[in-house]
């Protein structure tokens, strides 16, 4: 499940995910940062509730609209702590500093990897 809620001005909003991060949700998830892009004007909260599963589609999704945010003077933070399932592929996937082009905020920056 993604649900998205921008406050009332538009400057900022929420996108709490929860359930699986997985290519069978790949479209829903692009579907609701592409929405957010485009209605966010500056930052865009990502919490991660319940998160129980996530593959590397999920990352590379999450990622890609971390470089749109950036190339749209806007940004994206995290929030809250992150499920140990994703910690795991964030390790696994190496994508702990994915923003890469001399960019030192990248969005799994300072991510540490369970085991």
């Amino acid at each position: 499940m993604f649900n998205l809620s921008v406050d009332d001005s538009g400057k900022n909003g929420t996108l709490t995910l929860a359930g699986d991060l997985v290519i069978q949700n790949a479209h829903a998830l692009r579907s609701s940062l592409d929405e957010a892009l485009t209605k966010v004007e500056e930052t865009l909260t990502i919490t991660f509730e319940e998160v129980s599963r996530a593959d590397l589609s999920g990352l590379q999704l999450l990622c890609a609209a971390h470089k749109s945010f950036l190339n749209s003077d806007k940004k994206i933070t995290l929030e809250g702590a992150l499920p140990d399932a994703l910690k795991e592929v964030i390790g696994t996937a190496g994508f702990s500093n994915c923003a890469g082009d001399g960019d030192s905020s990248g969005i799994w920056t300072g991510v540490k990897a369970n085991g």
